[in-house]
């Protein structure tokens, strides 16, 4: 190659660079959008459950903690059948043993623990409404006479001295609904409140007020339900909430929030749809849907247990968002299961229709 043809090249390829510069400053720029990165989807390992024991009778279909979480009191007995027997067992959680049976002539429907103090309370499908030393196993009275009113749930007041008993016949309306507040220590009653046309189906005490959230549905084929905030002496009622279908309503954060759970039919399946409420208002907040069966909102903590989407394990949901935050491993079908959370969140127990009674501990 020749001097004047190595310049002549060297020229051409400076002014095809020089082109290309400018046609690229000339032109805009194309913009390139991010594509948006892909949420990571972490599964959520499941929590095997550990076998605490089983009733003498079958279907274990009311649990409740101690305070302190050491002991676990069941209630069962086929529900559907009030002639059948009943039992209460109270098992030593870290051992597995059972402290005492107490045998009923029905089966039991409602157990609770005083927040204070050593006392047991449990309601039977006969509303027989007993009350018993915790840690003799001791009988010391019963509260209500037979067959007024179909016992469905029990709630001891923050100071354990008065115990709220709510209930209603759910099936046929044969007995009018109403709560009725008890001096625990002279088993005299107190207040009765009652409703005449609903069942009372849930109670609690706010921790620091006293005041006593009231959940009650239809008797029989009525639908419609109601959630009512009282003071402690069930006299003056703070506000009440339209509810239909409603199943029953737990205290989230110490009363801050009231969650509801109603039933809810979307196409052909049956759902459980959770409302949150404000505590002080009652103006409505949130509201998610989960699968329909046993559930349980914790005393603090604000989790809910139910059952998980697959049908297959029990889910541990935030109550406030419905956020999945353990799955938990069982056999049983988790839709027939009752469920109890432990007063600090760390437990969940649970009872099945054959008298098993599970124990999760959460990470």
């Amino acid at each position: 190659m020749t001097q004047f043809a190595s310049i002549h090249l060297r020229v051409v390829a400076g002014l095809a660079a020089v082109f290309v510069a400018s046609s690229a400053l000339a032109a805009p720029a194309r913009r390139v959008r991010p594509r948006p990165a892909r949420p990571r989807v972490v599964p959520v390992a499941g929590i095997a459950p550990r076998l605490l024991g089983v009733c003498g009778q079958p279907v274990a279909g009311s649990l409740a903690f101690s305070s302190d979480g050491k002991h676990l009191v069941v209630g069962s007995g086929r529900m559907a059948s009030g002639t059948s027997p009943g039992e209460v067992r109270v098992w030593d959680v870290a051992s597995g043993l059972v402290m005492y049976t107490l045998p009923y002539t029905s089966p039991v429907n409602a157990v609770a623990y005083a927040p204070v103090g050593d006392t047991l309370a449990a309601s039977t499908v006969q509303s027989r409404v007993l009350v018993w030393s915790a840690a003799a196993g001791a009988s010391l009275r019963t509260l209500a006479p037979p067959r007024t009113t179909g016992g469905l749930c029990l709630a001891f007041a923050p100071k354990g001295g008065v115990l709220a008993t709510g209930g209603g016949d759910l099936a046929g309306g044969q007995f009018p609904g109403e709560a009725r507040l008890w001096d625990v220590k002279s088993g005299r009653l107190l207040r009765t409140l009652p409703h005449p046309h609903r069942s009372v189906v849930s109670l609690q005490f706010v921790p620091g007020s006293g005041d006593c959230l009231v959940a009650s549905r239809g008797l029989g084929a009525d639908s419609q339900g109601s959630l009512d905030l009282w003071d402690k002496s069930l006299k003056t009622r703070r506000w009440t909430r339209a509810a239909p279908d409603l199943i029953g309503a737990a205290l989230v954060a110490g009363g801050a929030s009231v969650a509801s759970v109603q039933s809810e039919v979307v196409g052909k399946q049956y759902l459980l749809r959770v409302r949150l409420w404000n505590g002080k208002n009652g103006t409505a907040q949130s509201g998610y849907r989960a699968p329909m069966g046993g559930w349980a909102i914790s005393p603090s903590g604000g989790l809910l247990a139910c059952s998980g989407v697959d049908r297959k394990s029990v889910a541990v949901r935030d109550v406030r968002t419905g956020r999945l935050l353990h799955r938990l491993e069982c056999s049983y079908p988790p839709a027939s299961l009752s469920f109890a959370f432990s007063t600090d969140s760390r437990m969940l127990a649970a009872g099945t229709q054959d008298g098993s009674v599970l124990l999760w501990t959460l990470k």
